[in-house]
């Protein structure tokens, strides 16, 4: 367990990947990782992403490379329950499998909700990352804003759909009055 304690910068846990000791925390934190970090359970956590302008290079809209609307009805949504995998790790005389799930865990347990990341590849090769293993994962956040240009391409499709139901209702109904006005004042003024 570590503590931080003062005023300054610092964690009371840190990780790197490379043995680099001197690593600068930019901030107070109870964990800073410099590297990738994985978990077999469930992280409880607020979820912020990193966004801002100052951060990003060749800023360009979605649509401009991509159909969203048919690349999100490519995607198939399914529904499964995890595989155990084993680690096999070697002593000195024993060699062993410990399961890489709690098989007693919620996230076990139960049904799950996802995208296959091969599929997800063959439409959107930016979200899906290699691990060191070989498997695939998805970046789910990166779907956020596909789907938000989606629904905006289908608000836009739907209100140049009505206002070419108006205009054909617009255009039906002048004609309609046009042809039976004349008919019908013709007929009251007899």
């Amino acid at each position: 367990m570590g503590t931080l304690y003062g005023t300054g910068n610092g964690a009371g846990i840190i990780g790197t990947i490379d043995g680099n000791m001197d690593v600068s925390v930019p901030g107070k934190y109870a964990g800073y990782f410099a590297g990738d970090v994985k978990v077999t359970g469930i992280v409880t956590s607020t979820n912020i992403t990193s966004s801002d302008k100052r951060l990003k290079n060749n800023i360009e809209g979605i649509n401009k490379k991509h159909n969203v609307l048919t690349d999100i009805m490519a995607l198939n949504p399914v529904e499964y329950n995890l595989k155990q995998r084993y680690i096999e790790s070697v002593g000195e005389t024993v060699k062993t499998a410990t399961a890489y799930f709690d098989e007693n865990s919620q996230i076990f347990k139960k049904k799950q909700f996802g995208l296959v990341a091969q599929e997800v590849q063959e439409v959107y090769p930016e979200l899906v990352y290699e691990d060191p293993e070989g498997y695939l994962a998805i970046n789910y956040t990166g779907l956020i804003p596909i789907m938000i240009e989606t629904i905006k391409d289908l608000v836009h499709s739907d209100m140049l759909f009505n206002e070419r139901i108006i205009a054909h209702v617009g255009y039906f109904f002048n004609h309609t009055l046009l042809y039976y006005i004349p008919i019908f004042v013709g007929t009251v003024i007899r």
